[in-house]
């Protein structure tokens, strides 16, 4: 076998270019995009001459603003638009928290009957929508704390006086016989608006 012997004073690295410049500033500027502000309380009332007092951002058409203010509007969702005669101002649009209610409650039961009245709609759905809401609006479900096995029924009748009344009739079963529910039971609530 014969001996190869590989001698080069060369040496030539082959890759890209030693700099990449990209070029984006083209053309003319064009309006910036919708942007999403927070705030305490109604825009309509922070706002001046189209800015915003809290963020010195001077405002375009449909930008938004939540509002995290607690009270009737929380969590209100309010775009900037034309309203009649064309002027810019904020509309609500929608509520970012959906329409459910959960709460505990302890219900009295008598004869295997217990009542509970003291729920206001306002609580569940959003305050514009309360007056047309009926039974048929509410989707409840519960369930009764017990050792025991317990069967129950639930009625939830139209909202009067702006609470939403809710009747449970339940029969306990005792190991032998199943007897009406009385005396103080822990019921869970989850009510949301179809």
């Amino acid at each position: 076998m014969v001996d190869i012997v590989l001698d080069s004073d060369e040496l030539t690295v082959l890759g890209g270019p030693s700099q990449v410049q990209v070029e984006v500033d083209f053309g003319a500027q064009g309006d910036r995009g919708s942007v999403i502000l927070s705030g305490s309380g109604d825009p309509n009332t922070i706002t001046s001459d189209g800015i915003l007092i809290t963020s010195g951002l001077e405002l375009q058409a449909y930008d938004m603003y939540i509002n995290t203010q607690q009270g009737n509007d929380y969590t209100k969702l309010y775009q900037y638009v034309a309203s009649d005669g064309n002027a810019l101002t904020w509309k609500q649009v929608l509520t970012l928290l959906p329409n459910m209610y959960s709460i505990n409650k302890n219900v009295t039961f008598n004869s295997g009957t217990g009542t509970i009245g003291d729920i206001a709609v306002a609580d569940i759905a959003d305050i514009a929508g309360v007056s047309s809401l009926t039974a048929a609006n509410f989707n409840v479900q519960y369930s009764i704390v017990g050792s025991s096995s317990i069967a129950s029924a639930i009625s939830v009748s139209n909202p009067a006086n702006g609470k939403l009344p809710i009747s449970i009739k339940g029969h306990e079963f005792n190991g032998t016989t199943w007897t009406a529910l009385s005396g103080s039971k822990s019921v869970h609530l989850f009510i949301t608006v179809v």
